[in-house]
């Protein structure tokens, strides 16, 4: 209106729209812990997309670094970003990509981790040595034992070749393994190299030994044989390594004599073999397991023994029960040497290990024939060591009618872990129906006897 009076005509303007609410950004594409990656180059990284029914989602701000809440103030269009390859020199690094989105007016949402990345492009070191350091050896049964280091993604495999041309297939790294040479004397070499979990692959290492097959003056635990003396009847006897003609007639002239490695007749005399190695595994559960390792260690001292899981148990228990002053034996990695009484989990054991994260162990060992496990009045915790699955009153055929119940403890069934079978209950309630190699089992006995495994 003027100072006449006049009015002028009416103008609107508008409508306002007011967006006050920031996008929803719940949808990630993050799924946790990133795996390693051996290439400097990472992915194009594409996420949901976010969403805002009033003023729509107008773009990203995003952060990449290494800062797991990291914030920054770059902006971007769309959910896909292609961060820029990693300079090698840094060896190995943790990345993250987050990103808030941004509306038609300017509300930002909250800041979500939407994928991350790990980069390790440093190779493992490794060492090889042969029966702990040895330069010769008699026997073609060795044990290797191979030191690895890797500081950012761990090793994860290994493998082994006795010409550096052809490979075993990629194995479970593990400290140690038992290895078979060539039938031949002389210079050996065998070869080793490791990969981390990156796939980063080791130098190949190596260590030589000398073989000699043909020993002047064979020797074993308990004999060295000096020289031979044939009184024996005669025709022609043999061993795997000798052979002897007899040309009297008269019968043999001494006692049959034996150590560890030889039996003796007379002069006449038969090497017993190395048994081979093998390597097994263990699963194990998160918590409490109890366990057997159904094979002779090549190296029984427990710290070795459970080396593969170093870091990942806590404490062992072990049940003597013919010790009845202190039945219970305990392994703390963490505690000094004379806090531990538990020093060898050998095959006749069964025990208690506490595990951090589901694992794996690795064994290297040997397979005993046929093992007596002395079991005392009462309760005993023992091994199975056998590599076949027995019904229950099959596998304790040797103590039958002294067993009173046995109980198994089976960490992978978190339901019902406890297994019972009594021998004088109707089949029907009970659940162990046999017994299998790398459990342990609580055994009561009404008497002192000796339990009998074949394998």
């Amino acid at each position: 209106m003027d100072e006449a009076g006049n009015t002028s005509s009416t103008v609107h303007v508008g409508p306002f729209l007011i967006d006050v609410t920031a996008p929803d950004c719940s949808p990630t594409t993050d799924t946790g812990e990133p795996v390693w990656q051996n290439d400097p180059t990472p992915p194009t990284f594409t996420w949901q997309p976010a969403t805002d029914i009033d003023a729509g989602v107008s773009g990203y701000r995003i952060y990449w670094g290494d800062d797991p809440a990291g914030q920054a103030d770059r902006l971007i269009a769309e959910p896909t970003y292609n961060p820029p390859a990693l300079d090698q020199a840094i060896g190995a690094a943790t990345r993250y990509l987050r990103a808030a989105p941004v509306d038609g007016a300017g509300n930002q949402g909250e800041w979500t981790t939407v994928a991350s990345w790990r980069y390790d492009g440093t190779r493992p070191t490794a060492t090889l040595d042969i029966n702990n350091g040895a330069k010769t050896t008699q026997a073609l049964n060795v044990a290797l034992h191979l030191s690895a280091e890797d500081s950012d993604s761990s090793v994860a495999m290994m493998r082994f070749s006795h010409d550096d041309t052809h490979w075993t297939d990629w194995e479970p790294y593990a400290p140690q393994r038992g290895w078979t040479l060539p039938a031949q004397s002389g210079k050996q070499t065998v070869y080793g190299q490791v990969r981390d979990g990156a796939g980063n692959e080791s130098a190949i290492c190596q260590s030589v030994i000398t073989v000699n097959l043909e020993v002047s003056r064979t020797l074993s635990t308990n004999y060295q044989l000096v020289r031979s003396v044939v009184a024996m009847g005669g025709g022609r006897k043999f061993s795997d390594n000798y052979q002897v003609q007899g040309t009297w007639g008269q019968a043999f002239a001494g006692e049959y004599l034996q150590s560890n490695s030889y039996q003796i007749y007379s002069g006449y005399w038969s090497p017993v073999k190395s048994a081979a190695f093998i390597t097994i595994s263990i699963s194990l559960e998160s918590g409490w397991n109890l366990v057997s390792i159904p094979i002779r260690p090549v190296d029984t001292t427990i710290g070795q023994v459970l080396a593969p899981i170093a870091g990942n148990y806590d404490l062992v228990y072990a049940y003597d029960g013919c010790d009845s002053d202190d039945p219970w034996k305990k392994y703390d990695p963490d505690a000094p040497p004379f806090a531990s009484d538990l020093t060898k989990p050998d095959e006749t054991k069964g025990f208690w290990i506490n595990i951090l994260a589901a694992d794996t162990l690795v064994v290297t060992g040997t397979v005993p024939s046929i093992m007596t496990i002395p079991l005392c009045t009462g309760w005993n915790l023992v091994g199975y060591p056998s590599f076949q699955n027995r019904p229950v009153t099959e596998a304790l055929a040797s103590i039958a009618g002294q067993y009173v119940i046995v109980y198994a403890y089976d960490a992978s069934d978190s339901a019902d872990p406890w297994k019972k079978y009594d021998p004088n209950a109707p089949p029907f309630s009970n659940d162990l129906t046999e017994m299998q190699p790398d459990l342990g089992y609580w055994i009561q006995v009404s008497e002192d006897c000796v339990w009998t495994v074949n394998n």
